[in-house]
């Protein structure tokens, strides 16, 4: 029983990130997890979407879906059935591209905070939320076209993200500039094609949507003279439009240009991020904690690799060109 402890311990000890005695090297598996996880859990977009952790750069996974009909009319009795339906077996590839996270710590910095012995760990965990604020803007607003000549566009430049990516998805609703109305939530609905509305669907679903557009709809609920709008004022409200649960995603854009001169545009998604929706991270996860006595700093570097896919775009449907300071509600 005592050895079984002593490995228990050592398991637990091997999986903290002990940063007062970090240096320059590559995180253990576990110590890889458990920063993993400490950037998923501070954006809701990361939550909501399935984070695969892998061992390789580059890679493929497999998913299996039937969409094509599998009953038929029986032939002759007797007789053997000739037609058959076989899975539809798709791959999603994946190419984590190298990003870097780089800041200094003077050394005044780090003798004379409140923290005392506690200021790393405090710091990489501060340093963590940060990586996470980014990596939730990269999801959404990725785009490997752009340039580098600004601090923004290298980190958007990594990898397309979802407005890039679902820019050709083929179940659109175009706002045409107007706002939010319920109305676009049914037509949007109405776009989802039938073959994913099994039952039970509902509960995977989600409305992803804008601040604006969630603070627009809460305002609305809340301002209703009942018993269901009085709850706006006394607690958080989750709004269910035609039972699907609608998320508030703060790093959804809301300055897209629609047409050729608004600059307020937004959108907003059906889906079931996280069956539809998968951020690839390589474990081996580098970390440089290296102090330069003459400059009287620490200089910190972290180095990861990370990619996203949306495997199945016919899996949901987008409404696009969504004013956010539109009066004119959205009316099919």
């Amino acid at each position: 029983m005592f050895v079984l402890k002593k490995k228990r311990a050592e398991i637990v000890q091997k999986s903290q990130i002990d940063t007062t005695a970090l240096g320059t090297g590559v995180l253990n598996r576990a110590q890889a997890n458990k920063f993993i996880d400490l950037i998923i859990e501070n954006q809701r977009i990361l939550n909501l979407i399935t984070t695969k952790k892998v061992d390789n750069a580059k890679g493929q996974i497999d998913k299996i879906n039937i969409t094509t009909h599998v009953l038929r009319k029986q032939g002759s009795e007797g007789g053997e059935e000739t037609e058959t339906s076989s899975p539809n077996v798709s791959s999603v590839n994946y190419d984590c591209q190298t990003v870097v996270a780089c800041f200094d710590l003077t050394t005044e910095a780090e003798e004379d905070n409140i923290e005392g012995k506690g200021f790393r760990k405090t710091l990489i965990n501060g340093f963590s939320k940060a990586i996470s604020n980014d990596l939730a803007k990269l999801v959404w607003e990725g785009d490997s076209s752009l340039g580098s000549s600004t601090a923004e566009e290298k980190l958007l430049r990594t990898f397309d993200g979802i407005h890039i990516k679902t820019q050709s998805c083929p179940n659109i609703v175009d706002a045409n500039g107007t706002g939010v109305s319920l109305l676009l939530f049914k037509d949007l609905l109405a776009k989802l094609p039938k073959k994913y509305k099994t039952k039970g669907y509902k509960k995977n679903y989600r409305w992803l949507v804008s601040t604006n557009i969630s603070e627009d709809m809460q305002y609305a609920y809340a301002n209703r003279a009942t018993p269901g709008g009085d709850s706006g004022w006394t607690g958080d409200l989750v709004l269910k439009p035609f039972g699907i649960i609608m998320e508030e995603c703060p790093y959804l854009p809301e300055d897209l240009t629609i047409g050729t001169a608004a600059t307020d545009g937004t959108f907003m998604l059906l889906a079931d991020p996280k069956d539809n929706m998968i951020l690839f991270v390589r474990r081996k996860i580098t970390f440089h904690y290296d102090f330069r006595p003459r400059k009287g700093k620490t200089e910190v570097t972290i180095y990861m690799r990370l990619d996203f896919e949306i495997p199945n775009l016919d899996g949901m449907a987008k409404a696009r060109s969504i004013s956010c300071d539109s009066s004119t509600a959205y009316s099919g």
